[in-house]
């Protein structure tokens, strides 16, 4: 008697995440909120994190196979150089730190590119790759009000079926991360009107504003 059975491709479905948090904190999220270097010395720097998983193949033609990552930085992020790293995840708690030639990364124009393919013989042995590096915010970062926001966005492209030398079908998957930094409004308003609605602010106030420094720090505060 016939008997229909379901049939599945033999390779497997990857995806990508992206995260970010204040360098050391590794309290990683989808966005965060930071300081200028000139404000926090400390917390102005923090590292994002990308996750990607590994596709899985079946004796494929290994010169077929393209796997990349291509990570946009906003105009308003600057890469720390020397901070790329990359691990491997095998789904036992484990990580193994994972060296990818300088040749196959390139940080141009604001923009990180991973060529991964040539190194899949050993990536594959792994569940997950996971990359890493720091970043700052510069003079162009957006102030967070309304929709501005620096958004960092990676897009993972890997092939779909590399069992053919001329295949060249690939799925793209994307991640994004926010990093927002503030601005405040000070305004000194007239004594004798502070307390009504038709505040009258008083021209030409300066200010001094002052950070308070951490437990782990000298007590003092610092002006700015």
């Amino acid at each position: 008697k016939d008997k229909n059975y379901p049939v599945s491709s033999k390779h497997t479905q990857s995806n990508v995440t992206k995260q970010v948090s204040i360098k050391g904190l590794n309290q990683f999220a989808s966005e965060i909120g930071v300081s200028k270097p000139e404000v926090d010395a400390v917390k102005s720097t923090f590292t994002y994190r990308i996750t990607m998983d590994v596709p899985q193949y079946v004796s494929p033609n290994t010169n077929s196979i393209q796997m990349t990552l291509e990570d946009q930085l906003p105009s308003g992020v600057t890469l720390v150089s020397g901070t790329i790293t990359f691990k491997g995840h095998n789904g036992t708690g484990t990580e193994t730190q994972l060296t990818i030639p300088d040749g196959q990364i390139t940080t141009d124009g604001g923009k990180i590119n991973v060529n991964l393919a040539p190194s899949y013989s050993t990536l594959k042995d792994y569940s997950k790759i996971v990359m890493e590096y720091d970043a700052q915010l510069n003079d162009s970062a957006q102030l967070y009000y309304g929709d501005n926001k620096n958004k960092n966005t990676a897009t993972y492209t890997y092939s779909k079926y590399p069992y053919a030398g001329n295949y060249t079908d690939t799925i793209e998957r994307t991640a994004s991360a926010n990093v927002y930094t503030y601005t405040m409004s000070i305004d000194k308003i007239d004594v004798a009107t502070a307390g009504t609605s038709a505040k009258t602010k008083l021209p030409g106030a300066k200010f001094t504003l002052f950070r308070e420094n951490t437990a782990a720090d000298t007590g003092s505060t610092v002006a700015h």
